[in-house]
């Protein structure tokens, strides 16, 4: 019985070949296949991941709600926001403190330093959320994270009051 039935669809299969089209299977094809895969099965990207975090967040009004979902749809593929505060507050017809307190909202979010502006906001963001707010290493990249990038590094140490190795081995913590 099991080998009739599959006697028949052999046959089926083999009568719809001759129907169908000869085509070759490209590489493009299976890219685009491997690409459907992915997708299916792709962790949420980072603003529906943020959107997601929003929607777990209590005690927000309507209209804060609103204003931090404009932020996360501004924010790129990086993780920065680089709107400016007050075109935000100009495409939402919303206060400027009421753009700031979304952003505060959205930058406490997960992954640490999203929404910054630039690397030293979104490195300040990742030292305060370890409460490292104040220490050496938050003093270097609030003041002389561009000193460091020009590798002034004994100007750095001595504003720091320490040494030039002292430097390094905060920027290894820092990276």
């Amino acid at each position: 019985e099991h080998d009739e039935s599959l006697a028949t669809l052999v046959q089926i299969a083999d009568s719809w070949r001759d129907y169908a089209p000869p085509r070759s299977y490209t590489a493009e094809d299976a890219e685009r296949r491997q690409f459907m895969f992915d997708s299916l099965a792709q962790e949420p990207n980072l603003q529906e991941f943020l959107l997601q975090q929003l929607g777990e967040t209590e005690g927000l009004d309507e209209r804060t709600r609103e204003i931090c979902t404009h932020i996360i749809g501004s924010i790129d593929e990086s993780g920065y926001l680089r709107t400016h505060p007050a075109d935000l507050a100009t495409a939402l017809q919303a206060d400027l403190d009421a753009v700031r307190r979304g952003i505060a909202i959205v930058q406490s979010f997960e992954p640490p330093g999203i929404g910054a502006r630039d690397l030293r906001e979104c490195l300040l963001l990742q030292l305060e959320r370890r409460g490292q707010r104040g220490s050496l290493e938050y003093q270097l990249v609030d003041r002389h994270l561009e000193d460091v990038a020009r590798n002034r590094i004994p100007q750095v140490a001595k504003a720091l009051r320490t040494s030039p190795s002292h430097v390094y081995a905060l920027l290894g913590k820092i990276r």
